[in-house]
């Protein structure tokens, strides 16, 4: 695994974790599963692709 995919984890999980703290408040689209959802549904899409092959 290469610096691009370690990134992209990084970046995904920060992404998630931010969601999950913010969850529910006013100001913006703050929604932690929504936030689940769409990093799975990409990791799904660039394990396919072969990002993490």
């Amino acid at each position: 695994m290469g610096w691009p995919q370690v990134t992209w984890i990084v970046l995904a999980t920060f992404g998630v974790a931010v969601s999950s703290v913010k969850h529910g408040q006013p100001k913006g689209n703050w929604n932690f599963w929504d936030s689940i959802i769409s990093a799975g549904l990409y990791s799904g899409l660039l394990y396919a692709g072969g990002f993490f092959g």
